[in-house]
């Protein structure tokens, strides 16, 4: 409002007035100036002494200091209240809001665990949306307004929740409809039948579950699954008839099959024409296959005759054959050992006074698969019975053939090379053949002494009883001064190689696969034993031996490898007196358990030892 002046108070006397304004008659006057100063020198005298209004208002100022602070601390504790509810508050909406997203990421879960039945989800997502938001709605210690406040998220969310959810559980079940029509298209072509795979997908196409680029081409995989089913059908059959020998059948399957009329139409005519240039072959193949197996039930030997030449069984590949030949050689070991098991037991039944005569060929046993070194088992059985065995001699040479024992890669020569070393210390003593057997179990596993002394244990045992490093155990027999000699004997055959002409490998033969034989083919000077001498090589040799494997088992000696082992068992025999030469390193073994030439490359060259045996 606006502000009025206030003029300022004066004690002037006012002035007389014009007497005709107020009273038109004059009146008579007073003067009262004395009387007036008078009064006021006696207020003047009257005055009370001046005082401090502060100091009497003091206890006042006070009391209304406490009071504006009783005022402000009331404020306080209400704003506290305030924010302490505003706290609570955002505390439980961030809850409930975390509590929404951790069941959104629990339906999810839910979901992956139950694909195939989309009918259910958007059910299951209101109930977990309601189970959510209910506990925090009815929470007392949120105020009013977060209630509100949260309702109105709570409900914006669950709409958004479920409303998502439904719009996924739709396109599931799409997706479902969708992929039962692929799935029984697919069911349809496995199983050949193209007409009703391709109608399931013209259904698909029909009904909007599937857009027709995409059925055309599950349209053009199944074909080709269905053409792939019918030719391993085709094929099969082809086998079984074949199986049977029935040639013409198998021709005639093909022959008559359907041809499908798709984009797979030139893959199973060319399937078709492969399959019939092929029956022939396969045939041809199956026939050598069965004379084959044939001859591994009624005649191995002759079965590995044959499959070492070349021109026998010409329908096999160089793999069949060598496949083939390795199962046809451990077949006649076996058939060799059950003639060898079965001529032990003659010599068992021979009267006493036909032992001294006994003879191998004499037993009356049909020896049509034994080998060189069976014979020679054989021979072997009939001195032990005669009494004429050292088996301290043989425990030498099959400890030191154990010993010497190394694998060549080939699984069948392996077990051969074995099983014959196993055969022969049957006729051992129980503790020489246990050492033996042992001896073969280290060195097949690479495991305790073998696996180092072996082969340095094999090759001396072969120098000492075939190369004459101690003494001369072997003398040439002589007639009038001239030495007897023998045909050389066959030791196998060099390794076949196939050769082509023109990439056509009937046009020009195999190389390889000739004969070998002993001593280059030149005859061989028939040799005897010295018993003395023998004997006297053997105590050197076990003294030898000891010696080795006693400096094997020093500490300073436990890096020692095959060659140290060697090496320095070529001292030691030189040390008692041996004589080694290059040649007798070099020279072949008699005995076939010994080692081969090469043993100081390879332990023990398994594979001209499996020649030795007649392979």
């Amino acid at each position: 409002m606006p502000l009025v002046p206030i003029l300022p108070p004066s004690t002037a006397p006012l002035a007389d007035a014009p007497a005709t304004i107020f009273d038109r008659e004059r009146r008579p006057t007073m003067d009262s100036r004395n009387v007036q100063q008078a009064m006021l020198r006696f207020n003047e005298a009257s005055k009370m002494p001046l005082m401090d209004p502060q100091a009497m208002a003091a206890p006042y100022e006070a009391l209304g200091s406490v009071g504006r602070a009783l005022t402000q601390t009331g404020s306080l504790g209400m704003t506290l209240a305030i924010k302490k509810q505003e706290a609570t508050d955002k505390r439980l909406i961030n809850t409930a809001q975390s509590a929404m997203d951790q069941a959104a990421i629990d339906f999810k879960a839910w979901q992956a665990q139950n694909p195939n039945a989309p009918e259910s989800w958007t059910s299951e997502a209101q109930r977990r949306a309601q189970e959510t938001l209910k506990p925090y709605l009815g929470m007392k210690e949120m105020s009013e307004a977060a209630k509100a406040d949260l309702k109105l998220i709570g409900d914006v969310w669950q709409k958004q929740f479920v409303s998502g959810t439904d719009l996924a559980a739709t396109k599931q079940t799409f997706g479902l409809a969708k992929q039962s029509y692929l799935n029984r298209a697919n069911t349809a072509y496995i199983k050949g039948n193209r007409g009703e795979g391709d109608a399931t997908l013209n259904e698909a196409v029909s009904g909007g579950y599937l857009a027709l680029p995409e059925a055309e081409a599950h349209r053009m995989d199944g074909q080709v699954q269905a053409t792939s089913v019918q030719l391993e059908q085709l094929r099969a059959e082809s086998d079984r008839l074949l199986a049977m020998q029935d040639v013409n059948g198998a021709r005639k399957l093909w022959q008559n099959a359907q041809v499908p009329t798709d984009i797979t139409q030139p893959k199973f005519e060319a399937a078709r024409k492969n399959a019939l240039t092929d029956i022939q072959y396969r045939h041809a193949v199956g026939e050598d296959l069965r004379a084959v197996s044939f001859l591994a039930d009624t005649d191995p030997t002759k079965g590995v005759t044959d499959l070492e030449d070349p021109w026998k069984f010409p329908n096999l590949n160089p793999a069949q054959r060598a496949n083939e030949l390795s199962k046809m050689r451990v077949a006649r070991e076996a058939a060799a050992q059950d003639e060898v098991i079965a001529a032990k037991r003659a010599i068992d039944l021979l009267p006493a006074d036909k032992i001294g005569s006994a003879t191998v060929d004499g037993l009356g046993i049909n020896l049509k698969q034994a080998t060189p070194w069976h014979r020679a088992m054989i021979e072997d059985s009939i001195k032990a019975k005669q009494g004429k065995v050292n088996y301290e001699e043989r425990f030498l040479v099959l400890s030191a053939a154990a010993g010497g024992f190394q694998s060549s890669g080939d699984m069948d020569k392996d077990m051969i090379a074995a099983a014959r070393i196993e055969l022969a210390a049957e006729s051992l003593p129980t503790a020489y053949r246990d050492k033996v057997m042992q001896r073969l179990k280290d060195a097949q596993g690479g495991t305790g002494e073998a696996a180092i002394t072996g082969p340095a244990i094999a090759e001396a045992t072969r120098l000492a009883f075939e190369g004459n490093a101690f003494a001369e155990v072997n003398k040439p027999v002589q007639v009038d001064g001239v030495n007897v000699v023998r045909d050389p004997q066959k030791i196998g055959k060099t390794e076949t190689e196939t050769q082509s002409l023109f990439g056509i490998d009937l046009l020009w033969p195999d190389k390889g696969g000739a004969e070998v034989k002993e001593n280059d083919g030149n005859p061989v000077v028939v040799k005897e034993v010295d018993p003395l001498a023998k004997a006297a090589s053997k105590d050197k040799l076990e003294a030898a031996i000891k010696q080795l494997e006693k400096e094997a088992k020093m500490p300073k000696n436990k890096e020692w490898t095959p060659e140290d082992a060697r090496q320095r068992m070529f001292q030691i025999m030189l040390e008692n007196g041996a004589t080694i030469s290059p040649q007798d390193i070099d020279s072949q073994p008699t005995n076939p358990l010994l080692p081969a030439p090469g043993a100081r490359e390879k332990a023990v060259n398994l594979e001209d030892k499996i020649k030795s045996y007649g392979y």
